[in-house]
């Protein structure tokens, strides 16, 4: 039995419930654009907005790869310090303009990060690009698009592109596959495997993260959820929310 999930950005095509006035929003962001040259962000932006109806399962999550200076309360904080760039706080949940849930789990060698901006990929590719080379750590992006394509970019911090995959009856028709294989390596020292998972004919695209949990150490329940579903596939991981806002002067973090 197949489950898919209509998450909130199928159902409201992509007009973010009013967030349009934010600064994260406006295209005009450098990292942002910068990352839509640089990966698949253009094709998923494209998509994104392209005013079609969705069916199939659409989410987007980051992972940062954990080591000696990146664990949960780390990784809260470095996300607290790129958005106040923005100039959001952290506030309670009553007054979030943007919610993010950071997920640390023992059986995951990633620290897994959601938010309700990442419906749009280009915010997820700014904040990784941002981890990556401002704190010179290994990220994970993940999106996949109404089941008819699952992309993934790996944020080498000792590299200047990014490596990229992508599989999916809409990534074949497409021409895309992989790119800057050699980037792998960092996280996948056999890429024989990898390979014949990505150019595998899938049905629904993010059954490839089923079979790519384990070379990627990332277990595929982790990835195929968003933050509104994130209760329901977090299992005994520990989550922590964070809660941000413009006008935020106060520290709420909720676990």
């Amino acid at each position: 039995m197949v489950i898919t999930a209509l998450t909130r950005n199928q159902v409201y095509q992509q007009w973010y419930r009013g967030f349009e006035s934010h600064p994260l929003r406006q295209r005009g962001n450098q990292t942002a654009q910068a990352a839509k040259q640089k990966c698949f962000a253009a094709f998923f932006y494209n998509l994104t907005t392209g005013g079609v109806c969705h069916m199939g399962w659409t989410f987007g999550n980051l992972h940062v790869q954990k080591d000696s200076k990146a664990n949960a309360d780390a990784v809260i904080q470095m996300v607290q310090d790129y958005y106040a760039q923005f100039g959001y706080g952290v506030c309670g949940e009553e007054n979030a303009e943007l919610s993010l849930a950071i997920l640390d789990a023992d059986d995951s060698a990633w620290i897994s990060v959601y938010s309700d901006f990442f419906e749009d990929p280009q915010d997820r590719e700014a904040l990784g690009c941002w981890l990556s080379q401002s704190e010179k750590l290994r990220v994970l992006d993940i999106g996949c698009f109404d089941s008819d394509v699952l992309g993934l970019i790996v944020y080498n911090p000792e590299d200047e592109e990014p490596a990229q995959a992508a599989t999916g009856f809409m990534a074949q028709e497409m021409g895309l596959s992989l790119e800057h294989e050699e980037g792998w390596l960092s996280i996948i020292p056999d890429l024989t495997a990898f390979r014949e998972v990505i150019n595998a004919d899938h049905v629904l695209a993010e059954e490839a993260m089923d079979e790519l949990a384990g070379e990627l150490k990332l277990p595929s329940n982790y990835v195929k959820t968003d933050l509104e579903n994130l209760a329901e596939t977090a299992g005994s991981a520990n989550v922590s929310r964070l809660y941000l806002s413009r006008s935020a002067n106060r520290i709420k973090i909720l676990k």
